[in-house]
């Protein structure tokens, strides 16, 4: 079952993460949030909802992984959901240079 998760501030949506309920896992998905506010940390409050609300529900595990999973919803149909993998790179010399870069 998809569930969206977003954080508001003032009538207007900020951020917000999808993610699915399968069994006793939540599996967040895509996510997005307005730049403007990205000094607030407003993805990291919006997965932290995420993770209190899993844990409200009784879930047993939350997938965080940027990896293709396949999931079976409610209906028995199989659907691929390819997540996306990205990885963010600190400006700094040293993390530059810990991932083989300069």
């Amino acid at each position: 079952m998809m569930r969206v998760f977003q954080l508001a501030i003032a009538g207007d949506v900020v951020a917000l993460r999808i993610g699915f309920v399968i069994g006793g896992s939540l599996y967040l998905y895509y996510s997005g949030f307005d730049p403007r506010w990205s000094k607030y940390s407003v993805m990291t409050t919006t997965v932290v909802e995420a993770v209190k609300y899993a844990i409200g529900q009784g879930l047993t595990a939350i997938n965080l992984s940027p990896i293709q999973r396949c999931l079976e919803d409610t209906l028995g149909i199989r659907a691929m959901i390819a997540l996306n993998q990205a990885v963010q790179i600190s400006p700094s010399l040293l993390s530059r240079f810990g991932l083989g870069g300069v």
